[in-house]
């Protein structure tokens, strides 16, 4: 093999490696934009489960008000 064509093969090699890094990168980025997509979600639910349990505070201590109503009552 002459220099040019260990320099072409080289250069092939080369080539061969940036499209393979590009593929990489695509998936990567695709597996980036799910899972900021899933973590935007989680957040989400995590916040209505914050909710949740706040109102479920709030009932719970309305129950027990009447609760002590109707005992104060002797009912």
């Amino acid at each position: 093999m002459d220099r040019f064509e260990v320099l072409e093969q080289k250069v092939r090699q080369a080539a061969e490696e940036i499209t393979a890094l590009r593929e990489e990168r695509q998936k990567l980025q695709a597996e980036l934009r799910f899972l900021e997509e899933e973590h935007k979600r989680t957040k989400q639910l995590s916040h209505e489960n914050e909710k949740w349990q706040e109102e479920k505070k709030t009932i719970v201590h309305r129950i027990e008000k009447v609760l002590k109503k109707i005992s104060s009552l002797g009912i």
